[in-house]
């Protein structure tokens, strides 16, 4: 006989596990910390820009990557792990959300 409080279908594995992801990153990533996002350029290769770490949490409000000029945000059927973010040098008075898949974590500024 199955213990059925053993059994979790895979929508439920899916949320517990992007839950403890995001615990996991708010931990590892502080304040501060530095990530790369895609931005789009028309008429040539897309750029990487480097971002700087505001905060993580859970939303289904964050901007699509690449960023597309204006950059807006756009509302999800899901919640998904977020990081809230400052644009380096280009505007640091935006905060703009960005999926977590979406990033490329770096350890420095360069």
């Amino acid at each position: 006989m199955k213990d059925k409080s053993i059994e979790i279908d895979g929508a439920e594995h899916k949320e517990a596990l992007e839950r403890w992801n995001v615990d996991r990153i708010k931990k590892t990533l502080n304040f501060g910390d530095f990530v790369r996002i895609e931005q789009k350029r028309h008429g040539a290769d897309n750029e990487m820009y480097l971002h700087k770490v505001i905060g993580a949490l859970n939303s289904n409000t964050y901007t699509d990557v690449p960023v597309q000029q204006p950059a807006t945000d756009t509302h999800h059927m899901r919640m998904s792990p977020v990081l809230s973010c400052i644009c380096c040098g280009v505007s640091e008075t935006r905060v703009r959300r960005y999926r977590l898949e979406d990033v490329n974590l770096t350890n420095r500024q360069s």
